[in-house]
């Protein structure tokens, strides 16, 4: 990011959008764990929000033309290694 400020003096739209997306997703889970303390408060809350954190990246997806990552609540990923396989709360995903 500071190379691009120095060789163009601003930064791209890509950079731009990219650093906006982290922005938007660090706020997200900062306000979902506040609405989990909140909904902790209930028994069974009407809505429950959730913030996944991507743990590793599959060879393939549900087929294998596609992509798939392993994704984990944030204090499960803490636990998850590469490795294993027994990572409990934790789900995957693919794109088609």
């Amino acid at each position: 990011m500071l190379d691009e400020l120095r060789q163009s003096g601003e930064l791209s739209e890509e950079t731009r959008r990219q650093l906006a997306g982290e922005a938007f997703a660090a706020t997200a889970a900062y306000e979902s764990a506040i609405a989990a303390w909140f909904a902790d408060r209930e028994a069974f809350p009407e809505t429950m929000t959730t913030t996944l954190v991507k743990v590793l990246d599959l060879p393939y997806g549900e087929n294998a033309h596609q992509r798939g990552a392993f994704y984990a609540e944030a204090y499960v990923a803490a636990t998850c290694s590469h490795a294993s396989s027994n990572c409990t709360g934790a789900s995957s995903a693919s794109t088609t």
